[in-house]
Formats: C-alpha cells, sequence, structure tokens
C-alpha cells in the first residue's frame, strides 16, 4: 500500500486516497515535449517531406 506524509507523519494511504491519486493522474495531460524535441521531430519530418517533394518531381509516384 503506498504511504503518505503529512506533517511530518508518514501513514499508509486510504483506499479513498489511493483511488483519489489515480485518478487524479488519469486526468494529467501528457508531459509536454521540449523545444529540441520539437525542433528534432520538425526536422525529421521536414526531411521526409523534401524526400517525398523530390520524388514527385522527378516523376516516381510508388514506392519502390
Amino acid at each position: 500500500m503506498p504511504k503518505i506524509n503529512i506533517n511530518g507523519v508518514t501513514r499508509e494511504m486510504t483506499a479513498e486516497e489511493v483511488a483519489e491519486m489515480e485518478a487524479l493522474a488519469a486526468e494529467m495531460p501528457e508531459a509536454q515535449q521540449t523545444a529540441e524535441e520539437r525542433i528534432a521531430a520538425l526536422e525529421a519530418d521536414n526531411a521526409h517531406l523534401k524526400e517525398a517533394l523530390e520524388l514527385l518531381l522527378s516523376g516516381v509516384t510508388e514506392d519502390e
């Protein structure tokens, strides 16, 4: 059973407290990407788009 610390007193959590903690955790939004992660993802997407555009401009319409 998880423990909780209130004002320096540690005790086991009640079933209601555990349920409340799990409900709050389920409602939390997903962690946001850092600026560096977003830039890296955009650069990767950009590279794929450039490659697809080059293939289309060269006349290739299907993957080989």
